[in-house]
């Protein structure tokens, strides 16, 4: 390993300690309660069939109408692909969706977790700067509330 590298894997790992900590201290004012749920089942389920049950629950929302619901079913949907199936391509396209519905509403809470997931993204594929950029919108959004 060169030194080059050495520099960017530091530099990675101190990023995604950033985003954890940064998450962390934004769970004193957002609701968690749902992300903790979501990744405590992403680490247990099987991977499609959370993608199907998740799926289900999303159509059920955009039949039904509920903003709310959907944007949380893109995000679980987002996260499930983070977290499991690395498909990071899909995960932001569910984000962008996300990101439509949540900057037309006045939840913001809703829009923290988009951003946060973007930013994840972002880091995943090695590109900091933009993680950090979505990472501090999260922030900014939080001492808004």
């Amino acid at each position: 390993m060169n030194k080059n590298q050495k520099y960017l894997l530091l530099f990675s790992l101190l990023l995604t300690l950033m985003l954890f900590s940064t998450l962390s201290a934004l769970a004193i004012e957002v609701n968690t309660d749902w992300f903790l749920e979501l990744k405590n089942k992403i680490e247990k389920k099987d991977a499609e069939k959370l993608l199907q049950e998740t799926e289900v629950r999303l159509y059920d929302a955009k039949d039904l109408q509920r903003n709310d619901l959907t944007t949380r079913f893109l995000k679980e949907l987002a996260f499930i692909h983070i977290y499991k199936t690395k498909d990071l391509e899909s995960a932001m396209e569910l984000l962008m969706d996300a990101l439509k519905l949540d900057e037309g509403s006045k939840d913001k809470n809703n829009l923290i977790y988009t951003y946060f997931g973007i930013a994840l993204i972002f880091e995943e594929v090695d590109d900091y700067f933009n993680s950090a950029q979505f990472l501090e919108q999260a922030i900014r959004l939080n001492r808004e509330e």
